[in-house]
């Protein structure tokens, strides 16, 4: 178990509730788990997942917002890059995007 202070404590707690918040949001599961669509890594040179970034939070100790969204924004635009703008996909990147302005906001606000 990491020895954490109490704000790094914090600050995963609340990772870990995005997190969830996300995962419940991807209703068709498309950004839980490492993308294994033809070609795709001939496309996106950089995968990112819900999956991964959990891995992410769970085992880095100082897992800082920036990396946070970072990662989140890495995941939308690897969906837009790979996916035609009418694929469920890319429309489902889009609303959980939008859906990650409005938090990253809240976050920033509180850290």
């Amino acid at each position: 178990r990491q020895n954490l202070t109490g704000d790094q404590s914090l600050k995963k707690t609340i990772f870990h509730l995005v997190w969830s918040y996300f995962t419940d949001l991807d209703l068709h599961g498309i950004f839980g788990q490492p993308v294994s669509a033809p070609a795709y890594h001939e496309v996106v040179s950089n995968a990112m997942d819900l999956n991964l970034i959990k891995i992410k939070i769970d085992l880095k100790k100082r897992y800082k917002l920036e990396e946070l969204s970072q990662d989140m924004k890495l995941m939308f635009n690897n969906c837009f890059l790979y996916n035609e703008s009418f694929s469920p996909a890319y429309q489902a990147a889009e609303k959980l995007q939008f859906a990650w302005s409005i938090v990253e906001k809240n976050l920033v606000a509180i850290f």
